[in-house]
């Protein structure tokens, strides 16, 4: 698929990348290039101890990354995955450093992907690691949520967006207005929430039941 070789290239040669997500538009880099997360870190202005969350293709993919979840919580996400969930657990030793947050936990999330984004699927099988995402913006202020917003500022900074994404069809213009609802793991089949978002809470606690 030519479009995700091109992307793959882009983030291989060291890139911040404009991604399409089931929420909002996203940025994203290589989390082995130390290089990469400098400069994403100027271009939004974030702090340095935040992590970022991990897109990955599937549970079995995230169940690498993560410490091991209790059978409740597989469930769980058996259930609500690909769907717009972040899940924030204790990582495994395999984790990139690039996604940990401070505490040694990583956010992960299996998106609902559009038809028309299907080659997102194809670059994170090529890249191995979940993708790290990341809102677009300055640090502090609001995400960008449709996709002129998205590229102007990725105009502003020389940022890399696909072809298929910089001709803006209306098909692109936000499949979602907010971003992922945020959750952490507690315990065997309990949650603390983080911020709310586009998975309503009761959705969660029903697939514990």
């Amino acid at each position: 698929m030519a479009i995700a070789h091109a992307f793959v290239a882009a983030l291989k040669a060291g890139r911040i990348c404009v991604q399409p997500t089931d929420t909002i538009p996203g940025l994203t880099f290589d989390s082995r290039s130390d290089r990469a997360w400098q400069r994403l870190i100027e271009v939004k202005g974030r702090p340095t101890t935040s992590g970022f969350i991990g897109l990955v293709r599937d549970l079995e993919q995230a169940a690498r990354i993560w410490q091991p979840l209790s059978p409740a919580w597989l469930r769980a996400l058996g259930q609500l995955w690909p769907g717009p969930l972040s899940v924030i657990h204790t990582a495994h030793p395999l984790c990139p450093q690039r996604l940990l947050a401070a505490d040694g936990t990583v956010a992960l999330r299996c998106p609902r992907l559009q038809e028309e984004d299907r080659w997102v699927a194809a670059v994170m099988a090529e890249i191995g690691d979940p993708l790290p995402t990341t809102s677009i913006n300055r640090h502090g202020e609001p995400p960008a949520s449709t996709w002129a917003a998205a590229l102007s500022f990725a105009r502003s900074h020389h940022l890399y967006a696909p072809e298929i994404l910089a001709a803006a069809p209306p098909r692109h213009e936000g499949h979602g207005s907010q971003p992922s609802t945020i959750v952490r793991v507690v315990g065997e089949r309990d949650f603390q929430m983080i911020r709310p978002g586009a998975l309503a809470s009761e959705l969660l606690r029903a697939a514990f039941d």
